[in-house]
């Protein structure tokens, strides 16, 4: 063997060990015939379009595939098999589990996975207990000028919230105890009224609710916010029993357009995997089609 050749066999050894060493936990796979996914703790369609497809604007194209499985997109599950458009992608898979490199490509610890799982469990049996009693008051309230969308989401899953969960505890960089604390989602509800009856019905379902027992803990009238394009009311009350859930008070216009309008781009605002430029371009997206939601007169005045 000549001296060239040994050089470049030299080379090309060095090379490969050196590859293998910075990268053991990574390898390259086609996804050139992929047609079923199976969601994996994490997971929003927004990410899986973006690792599967090549772009996580195609989470919309999942969603239509999925429909007779998925409701709301907000709301997948781990272990769905959710099938996927036909594309040519390359998909990078961790096998094997070293804390740097898992840390590096932002898997979680499992330590602080199972943490945020118990946590999350926690919550969502204390919301369920509380739901039919919550739910039964609501609903006494709804009249044909305002009426309760999306009760069938109305208890948040422990997938959701386990993921919530750890995603504030790395931003904000507190504890999954912490984190877990500052949930006061696990149970939600949405009253949607017409724009006309907006400031009379909301003072009644909010008189109500105080009559019934329940606590204002936070009180947020989105529409006089000139600092977020959301527009809206979102209420924080704690019922009899210490149970915390969100009230969202919406117009049909605002509600249509939090619901099926924006929340493509609130997908891609919230990912982990979403660009900086991706995620301003989808708030100033979502800035833009919440401008065009007419305000209710008189909307200003009410606080709480």
């Amino acid at each position: 063997m000549g001296k060239r050749t040994k050089h470049l066999v030299s080379v090309a050894f060095f090379m490969a060990l050196l590859i293998s060493f910075l990268a053991p936990s990574i390898q390259v796979q086609a996804n050139e015939s992929a047609t079923e996914y199976a969601v994996q703790s994490g997971d929003c369609l927004y990410k899986i379009a973006k690792n599967q497809l090549g772009s996580g604007s195609r989470w919309t194209e999942i969603f239509e595939l999925n429909k007779d499985i998925i409701k709301d997109p907000a709301l997948i599950f781990v272990g769905q098999n959710l099938k996927l458009p036909g594309a040519a992608s390359v998909t990078t898979v961790v096998t094997a589990d070293t804390s740097n490199e898992a840390a590096a490509a932002g898997q979680t610890n499992p330590d602080e996975q199972k943490e945020a799982d118990k946590y999350a469990q926690m919550l969502y049996d204390a919301a369920q207990k509380a739901e039919p009693a919550v739910t039964a008051v609501l609903k006494s309230m709804e009249s044909d000028k305002a009426h309760l969308e999306g009760l069938d989401y109305r208890l948040k899953s422990v997938e959701s919230t386990s993921r919530k969960i750890l995603s504030d505890a790395n931003d904000a960089e507190i504890s999954i105890e912490e984190s877990a604390k500052a949930i006061k989602d696990s149970l939600r509800y949405t009253f949607v009224i017409d724009d006309s009856d907006y400031v009379e019905m909301t003072k009644k379902i909010m008189d109500a609710l105080i009559s019934n027992g329940n606590t204002v803990l936070n009180f947020k009238n989105f529409w006089t916010n000139t600092s977020n394009p959301y527009q809206g009311i979102n209420i924080q009350l704690k019922d009899k029993t210490g149970v915390v859930f969100e009230l969202q008070l919406h117009t049909p216009t605002s509600y249509n357009t939090k619901v099926f309008e924006s929340h493509q781009y609130y997908e891609i605002a919230r990912s982990e995997t979403a660009t900086e430029e991706e995620k301003a371009e989808a708030n100033k997206k979502m800035e833009e089609l919440f401008k065009r939601v007419p305000v209710p007169e008189g909307v200003e005045n009410l606080s709480y």
